[in-house]
């Protein structure tokens, strides 16, 4: 009987410490709170592999120019927020899945980027790596796939 006892309250003791040990509290981020221009002028050279601007409307759609200047954008995508949490520096981050919603002869190719994101905690910097197959495990310019804009 003792032992029953000491199982139970064991497994108590271990149900209560896990519980408490949120290790990432959780943040309320909308793509509204996303919307906006995002510029990174170094990324206007000629050749480069990322757009210097990208425009997020509040529904989500995410649209990339080559060009700070160009009106009319390269790609357009649409993007979700699977799940967000604030580090203890009080910066977002969030994991998000973006689909191709670009020019009509590419949709039938969707492809699917998934990715995980930081946005500073005064809302103006904006870090992402993006991996074809499935969230990236760091935000890292290493990795490949990083990007960081800032909303002026």
């Amino acid at each position: 009987m003792k032992f029953l006892v000491r199982v139970a309250l064991f497994g108590l003791i271990m149900i209560l410490l896990f519980a408490g040990c949120r290790s990432t509290p959780p943040a309320i981020f909308t793509l509204e709170d996303l919307a906006g221009t995002w510029l990174n002028e170094d990324y206007s050279a000629i050749g480069s592999y990322y757009d210097p601007k990208e425009v997020v409307t509040a529904d989500g759609v995410v649209r990339g120019y080559s060009q700070i200047t160009d009106a009319e954008p390269d790609w357009t995508y649409k993007i979700s927020i699977v799940e967000c949490w604030r580090d203890e520096n009080g910066d977002i981050w969030f994991k998000c899945e973006w689909k191709n919603i670009g020019r009509e002869a590419e949709v039938a190719k969707t492809t699917e980027y998934y990715g995980i994101n930081k946005i500073s905690v005064s809302g103006t910097v904006w870090e992402s790596c993006l991996k074809g197959s499935d969230y990236p495990t760091e935000l890292s310019p290493l990795g490949g796939g990083y990007t960081i804009h800032f909303r002026h």
